[in-house]
């Protein structure tokens, strides 16, 4: 074999390989449902698009025109589920719209996260509610600056047994926060009052399903959160890590069954992990309301050396009636 073949050779093998994973992640993400490592491949959609280019080039340089062919289709197929996220939802706010809430929502990485970087970031956004996950006393601590702006303050246990994770800042009219460990969601319920309502805030925190039993738990989990959704009246915001990207099967089911609209929705893909991905980033932290509250603004904040980006989110919750 000549000099120049064997460089063409390795290319075509290369291009057909890059475009035959892309198919076998689409074909997972479609026909997966049920089965926990194939319901895994929904997670990386925008990775998807940038290998199927990659490989649709790759194989034109070597000439295998049928692959490039297939490897279009699977880019446009993939561009097509990425072009759903800028499609504008139909409560879009009124031109000049106000918000009269805001929410920063962070996964703070454990103790690995920057406190420093968040009070920043907080102190520029001026939310009305920050809402973090993997928070625990350290966190409290490191964040105690912050309690002259929020008064209210909670840092409560994901799970029945476990220690603290979910934490929340509240400069509004609230009450008592509640676990909802003991209906098997990993969460804390909190009335809030905003424009002479009350909304039921939810601050979230599911399993990560990398592993069998952990991706039973946050099936049951997700499963759980829609029931629970679905019962409660009113206005509702659900906002934390739920480990689940918007092309999931279990968040599909969720946003459908409980009618719960995506911040995101009509500003783009907003991905917040993992923090280092750059433009490939997956939005598996989130902001859902209920179809009546309005999103103003949602956009994505700047690192705090976790392993999530915060998510920004304006809102207008309407007054009654």
């Amino acid at each position: 074999m000549d000099s120049m073949g064997r460089p063409m050779m390795f290319a075509a093998v290369l291009g057909k390989s890059l475009i035959a994973f892309v198919a076998a992640g689409l074909a997972a993400t479609w026909f997966g449902a049920g089965v926990w490592f194939l319901e895994g491949a929904a997670y990386w959609i925008p990775c998807y698009l940038a290998l199927a280019l990659i490989g649709v080039g790759v194989c034109i340089r070597a000439s295998a025109r049928r692959w490039a062919l297939f490897g279009m289709v699977c880019a446009i197929a993939v561009a097509a589920m990425l072009a759903q996220g800028y499609i504008p939802p139909a409560n879009r706010p009124a031109k000049g719209q106000a918000p009269n809430l805001r929410i920063l929502q962070a996964n703070v990485y454990n103790h690995f996260g920057d406190a420093d970087a968040l009070i920043t970031l907080a102190r520029e956004f001026q939310p009305d509610i920050l809402l973090l996950q993997e928070a625990d006393d350290v966190w409290a601590e490191r964040l105690r600056p912050l309690e002259a702006m929020y008064p209210h303050k909670a840092i409560l246990p994901r799970y029945t047994r476990s220690g603290p994770d979910l934490g929340q800042y509240l400069r509004i009219e609230s009450d008592e926060p509640r676990a909802l460990s003991d209906k098997g969601i990993p969460a804390v319920m909190t009335p809030i009052k905003v424009n002479g309502r009350t909304v039921t805030l939810l601050n979230v925190h599911t399993a990560a399903p990398f592993l069998p039993g952990r991706a039973k738990s946050h099936r049951k989990q997700m499963r759980a959160l829609a029931d629970f959704v679905k019962s409660v009246s009113g206005p509702i915001i659900v906002a934390g890590d739920l480990n689940s990207g918007p092309w999931s099967p279990l968040y599909k089911m969720l946003t459908r069954e409980a009618r719960l609209v995506n911040a995101r929705q009509g500003f783009g893909i907003r991905g917040t992990w993992p923090s280092f991905f750059g433009p490939l980033r997956i939005g598996i932290d989130h902001v859902l309301a209920s179809p009546d509250i309005t999103i103003v603004q949602c956009r994505v904040g700047k690192g705090i050396r976790s392993d999530h980006r915060p998510l920004l989110t304006e809102l207008f919750v309407p007054p009654p009636g």
